[in-house]
Parts: structure tokens; sequence; C-alpha cells
């Protein structure tokens, strides 16, 4: 960005959408200028200097939307007195970058601080004097980083390990805001206790928000639970809080959380009761009415937390995760100020995961007449789901999904079944009890069955189910046959099914079907006909099957084919015109190839590996685009129409040993990968014609002695155990373009040309021991030739020669005055020939 942006002297705002290394210099002289919007900034991170160091000479500045690493660089950012949101405000021991710059910053409306383990004491705090800032109503106190912010706020501050309680305490008992705050953060603080000033109901009464984080020493909680406007509250990672609420003295409300919305609470591991009492929700009992408006409730992590007597009246979304609840769940309310009886909630969504106290989810009497999404997982002795789906219970016009996963004691899951009329997804997993599945419902869209180890049939009434679009089974050992299925199946996944013999005959009418994948079904021996509508299919690890149907050349929408570990298929069909994708992979027994290959017009990606053999390869359809060919121990040539294949962008070939020499290569590539051809002696001269190639990769080429001229496009050239290479081409100076050159593992190669001027990157190891020399860092001959490149890697001369020589007493003496470290630590730090 030009500095000529000083001429304009009455700017006053500045929005900047293009990304840029810094400011100019020149932009401090704006004196007038109120909004700086730099709206590349989310989720990046800039240079130190990205703005210009006495931009806090820009007394106007009202808004500052910038990446938070670029605000710890602002030198006396307590000039900026009309700022109205610091995101990240950074304390260190030093002038210009202490708490008290904030002093003066009276129109901050939003402010986040970090490091405020920098503080030095309380008195220091006092003086950014929070208290006075009226117009501040979001508050974010932070004590070290966090995971989210260690990257984007580079080298500022250090992760705490001295940890002073006290001077913590003091430090936030000093930075008391004023009470028009409405959210308030404390994450890393280890004090014991909370603030006085969060014990008073009046200066706090308007906070709707709070989230108390990572304060690992905190044990009593403020007096939140009278706070009139508060909607949430977060509690995460307080391992010794032991209780939720004390009401502020002199309160006789009874009315608890009165306006909580959303309740998150996670790795409080002490907490048991919810209130002041003792036993099982007695505190919270005591109360005529708590949680009145709670809507979200969220459990992690609580395992001596006790149950709530019943759920709150208005909850929608509930989700419980390692707690130690063990009655079930009460949706039964007493007389109280919230509403009267009542036997039903609104609860929309319910999740239970890893709570092994569990023995039955719900209460007979429960009624969840709203619920749409019930998911239940690691409740090991979960035996009953409770009055789920009593009479009347209302569930069976509005549940959408249901999934049961690692409930090893569950032998059924819900009577009458078939009632849920509304039900669209169905997964059951790890449920090693359950023998049947009885009259399921007829509305369902998807079920995914799997890890079933005693069920042994699927219902009849599958079939008519009009409306199953997808359907998956897998790691069901006992179910031996499957019963007809609906026409309109749009997927189906069959996987490790040890007893399956066969697949149902009416499987060619699903004209819906469009995906189809079998792994792992070893006594297949055949497959019926296939749909015309199929678009996929994959089939793997099918150790009886011998062929697949003559119709597969028919189905004219297949575009993927996929297979995979078929031991016993010897050739394959004819395949469809339509296809863009075909991998083959370990096909032991298949010979040959069918010949229409060429004629698929449509295929830009071939991929065979391990097919042992496999001799020789048909010719290929010129609109490839992608080719990977290895583990073909037989196959001793490519056709020689891979020259005319103008679009193919990628080839990779690999462990082919009989490979004695290649085609001439299409001019279209930009990456190619050669790997383990132990019979490969040359490379085709063409390829300094390929003016689109950018990565050249060669690795185990035994045979291979010299390289031909290579094209001026590449950006990475990777030369690995080449070992009868003796020297690279001239013309590697002169291309412009190379980022990345790696030479590992090449014995006989003493010397290098000039390098181009763009390389960035050089790696050097296990080449010849001159070659070591002649490139050592500023003493070697030809250090001049690699001088200017910013990154030089490679190894000491005795790894790379396999001599092993006793140490110099000089170099034994040195290794002992790095405090004894391993001969491995010491390598790597050999491995920079360059800084």
């Amino acid at each position: 960005m030009s500095e000529a942006i000083k001429k304009l002297r009455h700017l006053r705002y500045l929005k900047l959408t293009v990304d840029l290394t810094r400011l100019p210099r020149s932009l401090s002289s704006l004196y007038h200028l109120q909004f700086i919007i730099y709206s590349n900034a989310i989720g990046r991170s800039c240079s130190d200097d990205f703005l210009p160091g006495d931009v806090s000479n820009l007394s106007n500045l009202r808004h500052l939307e910038l990446p938070r690493n670029v605000f710890s660089s602002v030198r006396g950012i307590g000039k900026l007195r009309l700022l109205q949101e610091l995101n990240a405000f950074n304390v260190k021991n030093e002038n210009g970058y202490r708490i008290g710059e904030l002093e003066h910053m009276s129109e901050l409306r939003k402010l986040k601080i970090h490091f405020l383990e920098n503080v030095m004491d309380a008195r220091e705090a006092h003086n950014a004097k929070l208290f006075e800032k009226r117009k501040l109503t979001d508050l974010f106190l932070n004590w070290s980083k966090t995971v989210n912010e260690w990257l984007l706020d580079r080298g500022v501050g250090r992760l705490r390990n001295i940890v002073n309680s006290d001077l913590d305490v003091n430090v936030l008992e000093n930075l008391e805001p004023d009470k028009n705050l409405k959210r308030l953060s404390i994450v890393s603080y280890k004090g014991a206790c909370s603030a006085k000033w969060m014990d008073n109901a009046d200066l706090i009464s308007n906070l709707e928000y709070i989230r108390l984080e990572t304060c690992s020493e905190w044990e009593t909680l403020p007096s939140f639970g009278q706070l009139p406007h508060l909607k949430s509250l977060y509690l995460w990672n307080m391992p010794k809080a032991k209780r939720l609420d004390y009401k502020f003295h002199g309160n006789d409300k009874v009315s608890v959380f009165p306006s909580l919305e959303v309740l998150s609470m996670k790795g409080l591991q002490v907490l048991e009761d919810w209130f002041d009492g003792a036993g099982a929700g007695a505190g919270a009992a005591a109360y005529d009415c708590f949680f009145p408006c709670l809507t979200e409730l969220f459990l992690d992590n609580c395992p001596n937390l006790q149950e709530l007597p019943y759920l709150p009246p208005k909850l929608k979304n509930m989700h419980i995760e390692r707690v130690g609840w063990k009655a079930p769940l009460n949706c039964k309310q007493g007389s109280n100020n919230c509403g009267g009886i009542s036997k039903s909630i609104p609860l929309e969504r319910l999740e239970v995961h890893s709570c092994s106290n569990i023995t039955y989810l719900l209460q007979a009497d429960a009624r969840l007449e709203a619920l749409r999404k019930l998911r239940i997982g690691g409740c090991p002795n979960l035996i009953s789901l409770g009055g789920l789906l009593q009479v009347e219970s209302g569930i069976e016009k509005s549940l959408r999904e249901l999934t049961f996963r690692g409930l090893e004691s569950l032998q059924f899951l819900l009577p009458s079944m078939e009632r849920l009329a509304s039900l669209k997804i169905l997964r059951v997993g790890r449920v090693p009890q359950l023998q049947q599945l009885l009259h399921i419902p007829a509305s369902l869209e998807e079920i995914h069955l799997e890890d079933l180890e005693s069920l042994q049939c699927l219902p009849t009434s599958l079939s008519a189910i009009s409306s199953l679009k997808e359907l998956r089974l897998d790691s069901i050992p006992l179910l031996k046959s499957l019963p007809d299925l609906p026409s309109s199946l749009c997927s189906l996944s069959l996987g490790s099914l040890d007893n399956l013999q066969c697949l149902p005959s009416s499987l060619s009418a699903i004209s819906s079907l469009v995906l189809l994948d079998l792994d792992s079904i070893p006594l297949l021996k055949s497959l019926p006909d296939l749909p015309s509508s199929l678009c996929s299919l994959s089939l793997g690890s099918l150790d009886n099957l011998q062929c697949l149907p003559s119709s597969l050349s028919a189905i004219s929408s297949l575009v993927l084919l996929d297979l995979d570990s078929i031991p016993l298929l010897k050739s394959l069909p004819d395949l469809p015109s339509s296809l863009d994708s075909l991998t083959l992979y370990k096909l032991d027994n298949l010979e040959c190839l069918p010949s229409s290959l060429s004629a698929i017009s449509s295929l830009t990606h071939l991929e065979f590996n391990s097919i042992p053999l496999l001799k020789s390869l048909p010719e290929l359809p010129p609109s490839l685009n992608s080719l990977s060919l290895s583990g073909l121990d037989n196959l001793q040539c490519l056709p020689s129409s891979l020259s005319a294949i103008s679009s193919l962008k990628r080839l990779s070939l690999d462990s082919i040993p009989v490979l004695k020499s290649l085609p001439e290569l299409p001019p279209s590539l930009n990456s190619q990968t050669l790997c383990k051809l132990e019979n490969l002696q040359c490379l085709p001269s063409s390829l300094s014609a390929i003016s689109y190639l950018n990565r050249l990769e060669l690795t185990n080429l035994p045979l291979l002695k010299s390289l031909p001229e290579l094209p001026s496009s590449m950006t990475s050239l990777i030369l690995q155990s080449l070992d009868s290479l003796q020297c690279l081409p001239s013309s590697l100076s002169v291309i412009s373009s190379l980022q990345n050159l790696e030479l590992r593992s090449i014995p006989l190669l003493k010397s290098l040309p000039y390098l181009p001027p763009s390389l960035c990157s050089l790696a050097i190891s296990n080449c010849h021991p001159k070659l070591m020399k002649r490139y050592k860092k500023l003493s070697g001959s030809d250090w001049h030739k690699i001088a200017h490149i910013p990154e030089v890697k490679g190894v000491s001369i005795e790894r790379l020669c396999g001599i092993n020589r006793a140490k110099p007493k000089e170099e034994a003496a040195s290794s002992a005055s790095k405090g004894g470290r391993s001969s491995r630590a010491l390598a790597f730090e050999e491995e920079e020939l360059k800084p």
C-alpha cells in the first residue's frame, strides 16, 4: 500500500479488503482517521510491524478491526482515548504495555485483557480504573494464554508456570467494573475465591452473560442465582468448585436463576449439589422454582453432581455426558411458582453419553411431547428407556431421530416402536444383547445398524418402508440373509457380515439405487444383476467372489468403480462407457483388463495397485487426468499411446520392477512420481518439453545414471535413493521457478551446478562426503552456490558415509558442555548447514 495515502489528510474511514504485509508508515499522520477495518483479519495473524510504530498518535480513532496479535505491538495504546473496542490488550511489564494504559480509555464498550499474571500488584491493577468506564458492557479477563490464542498472539507473554493465588485475588478485586457491565469472562484465574465485588448484588445485577473457564483453584462460586438478567452461564474446567449458588445475604427470593436460558458446566469434578443443601437435589428442592426460563442445559465431566428433582419447565435442549446421575429423568413437577403441576416439558433434543450409573432413562409417567432427537451412547447399565413410549406420551408424533450406541445391557429398543410415525433416522450400534428388531416404523428414511453381535435377522416389513433411502449394515456376524429391500433405496452399504451368503434378487429392481458398497462379506460368491441406476459401486474384501455380473457394462450411469481385495477375480467384464474413476487394488488373480477400457471417453482417474499377474495394459483413453500404477510385479511396458493423452496432469509409477523404459510423456503433465523402478535406466528426453511440469519426484531408481534437461516450469524437484546418479543437469540453474530441491541418498553425487536464485529450500543427506565438504558453511569451496538459499538442511559427514570415527576430545568436551544431551539431539543440530 502506497505511502501516498498521507495526502488524504481528511480521511476518516479506511476499510481494506486486500492481503497486506503491513500498513504504510505515513498512516499515522492521518489525524482525523476514526475507523481502520482490515476485513481479512478474521482468523489470521500479521507481522509485528503491521501497524506504524506511532499509530497511537491517531487520537481520534474509535474503531480498530485487526488481527489480535497486532494490538500487542502498539506501544502506548492508552493514547487512543476514543477507542470503543479493544479486542486484545496484552499486559507486559514494560513501559507502554502496562495495564495502566487503560486508565483514560473511558469510551471502551468491549475490552479483552490477556496476561494478567504480568500485573505486579493490586495497585497497578487499580490504575486501569475499570470502575470508571461506564460504557463498558463486555469484559474479558485472562491470566494466561488459552489454546486457541496461542498461535495468534505470537511471542507475547508465556504459559503460566508460577502461580500466586493471593496476587490473582488482589488483581481481580481491583479490576472491578462499572455496574453497567453485561458480559463477563474470566479465564485461567488461579484465586481460590471470587472478588468481593462479584458478591455485590447491585454491582453485577445487569450481567447477562458469565463465563468462568480454567479457574482451577476457585472453590466457592459467586452468588449468581439471584441475578435478574443473567441469560447465559458457562462454567468450564473448575475442578474445585463445590456449589453452583449461594443466595445474596438478606435476599429471601425463592426463584433461582430467574432469567437463565443457557447453562453449560464442564469439568466440575467435585461439584455435588446444585444449590445450598445436602443430599441428592435437596438444595434445589428447597426452592419453589429454579431455572424457570432455562432452554439449554449442557453437563460434561461432572461425575459427582446429584440429580435435579425435576427437569426445568421450558427446557428444549439437554446434553449430559460423564455425569454420575442414577435416577431416571423426571418431568413431573410439584405445586410451585413455575406454573403448577405438569408432566410434560418442551424438550426437543436429548443426548445422554457415558453415564455409567443410569439404568432407567425416564420415569414411567414422563411426557416428552416435543422430543425430536434422542441420542444415547456409552451407558453400559441402561436396561430400559422408561416411559418413553407410554400411552399418550406424545412422542410418537414428534420424534425424528433415534440413536443408540454402546448400551451393553439393553435387550430391547422400544415397545411398539412402529407407533413412531414421524421417525426418519434410526441408528443402533454396539448393543450386544439386542437379538431382534420388530415392527420398525414405516416412516424411516435412514437405518444404520452396526456392531450387533446377537442380531440374527431383520424384520420382513423392511421391504414395505416406501420412504427408506439409506440402509447401512456393518459388523452383524450372525446375519445370514436379507429380506427383500424397498424400491425407494438410494444407498446400500453392507460390511463385515461374516455369515451373509447372498443378496436378494430384488436388488436389480431398485431403480433409485445410486450407491452400493459391499465390504468384508467372506461367504458371498456371486452378485445378482445390478440396477441400471447405480452411480457408485465399491466392492472390497470379498474372498469368495469369482466374477462380476455381465450386466455391469449396461449401467450407463456408473461413474465410480472401486474393486479392492477380491482374490479369486480373474477377469473383468466390459466396463460401462460412463466411468469417471476406476480403482483396482489387490486383485491377486487378475491377469488382464478389458480392451474396451480405451473407449471410455469420460474416464479421468485410473489407479491400479497390487495386481501381480498383470503383464500389459490396453490402450488408455485420451480423457485421463490422473494415472497411478503401483505394485505391478509383471508389467513390462506402458502403452505407447500414453504420450497422446493431452489431458493427463498426474502420473505416478511405483514398484514396477520389470519396467525398463518409459514411452514419450504427454506435454500436459504437472506432477510426475517415479518410485522403485529397479530396471529403469533412463528417462525420456521429451521430459524437458513438458512445459507445465512443476513437481518431479524420483525415488529408488538404482540404474538411473543421468537426467535429461529439465523443464523450466518446475517448482519442486525431489531425488532420493539414486545409487548410480553422478551429476545433475546444468540447466538446473536456469529454472527460475524452482523453490524446493531435495537430494537424499545419492552416494555418487559429488557436486552441484549453480542453483537458481528462486530456490527457497535445499535439503541434502546421505550424498558423497566430498559434496558436504565442498558446501560447508562459509569455508566450503562451493558454499557461494547455495549461500542465497534461506533454508539449507543436511547431515554430518560421519552419518552420511556410515563411518564410525571416535569423537575428537574437543568434540566430546563440547558435547559434555551442552548438558549431556543425547547424540540424537546433537545430530539434529548438525543438520542445519545454514542458520
